[in-house]
């Protein structure tokens, strides 16, 4: 595995050329870890990209023109070798396109562009997908870093940067019931916990914040994720793990209703024929 650096006064940032995953983000100043360290007992991923879906789907299939195709939960991006097309001491640039490989899974052409860019105290990710295809393709991306925590989970909130009210969307088995259950009403908070977490990730579908800090009870700030241009949101740990996962996503999951055509996939992107979408979020690290 090839792992490529980016630097800068105050931060170190390790990016794996497996995956495009990002391995570490280093405070300098203090030594302080800002991702968590993989634990098999609780996860055996750090920051993994989502494409060309979210989630998981119904039997962990889709169909095609006529064809049935075979994808694991969150698809394939996670476990492919990108290419380096750009790197200096604060910004690397990667590539993924199709392949023998990816369309047997996923029968569309396609280039998958990544870029950190490493900015003082913030990190920022930029996707770009190209249909190289003659055909439109539907497609999801999003990210799932997960950040170290020191403490019990209920030691820690969500602070965002505007009220809003909105209802978790419930998950069972990978899969959307459904069902919501209320939990932010007119609010910026949200208090988390293991109880939170049990069952599966809260996700918030269509929300109208831009920033949300992961804060230990006194408001001292963990990590800040900010983006416009991802919809759906996902907060994810698992009981007792020492990390906790913020998630913009461009997709979701496929519900317990799915009919196997990810043009009927709720949340899913479509991309004319030659056409490129971008998405970017920042990440932002405390620097005391």
């Amino acid at each position: 595995m090839t792992n490529y650096s980016l630097k800068n006064n105050l931060f170190f940032v390790n990016v794996s050329k497996s995956g495009a995953e990002l391995l570490s983000i280093q405070n300098l100043i203090n030594n302080m870890e800002i991702l968590w360290n993989p634990d098999l007992k609780f996860w055996n991923r750090i920051s993994p990209v989502l494409f060309p879906i979210v989630g998981k789907l119904m039997n962990n299939s889709f169909s095609e023109n006529g064809n049935k195709y075979s994808m694991l939960q969150h698809g394939f991006a996670r476990n492919s070798e990108f290419k380096v097309i750009h790197h200096t001491e604060n910004s690397l640039s990667m590539q993924l396109t199709a392949n023998e490989e990816t369309l047997n899974q996923y029968p569309f052409d396609f280039e998958l562009k990544i870029s950190y860019i490493l900015l003082e105290n913030r990190l920022d990710i930029h996707y770009s997908v190209t249909n190289l295809s003659a055909v439109e393709m539907p497609f999801s991306i999003g990210a799932h870093p997960g950040f170290a925590i020191d403490k019990p989970l209920n030691q820690y909130k969500l602070v965002f940067d505007k009220p809003f009210t909105a209802d978790r969307h419930l998950i069972e088995d990978g899969l959307y019931t459904n069902e919501t259950s209320p939990t932010m009403k007119n609010s910026q908070e949200l208090l988390i916990s293991d109880e939170l977490i049990q069952s599966d990730a809260v996700v918030f579908k269509n929300v109208q914040f831009d920033r949300v800090t992961l804060c230990e009870l006194d408001n001292t700030p963990v990590v800040s994720v900010s983006s416009a241009d991802f919809p759906h949101w996902g907060f994810w740990s698992k009981p007792g793990a020492p990390f906790f996962c913020i998630e913009p996503w461009a997709g979701l999951a496929d519900s317990i209703h799915a009919t196997g055509n990810l043009r009927d996939k709720e949340g899913i992107e479509i991309l004319e024929p030659n056409q490129t979408k971008q998405f970017s979020f920042s990440i932002e690290m405390p620097t005391n």
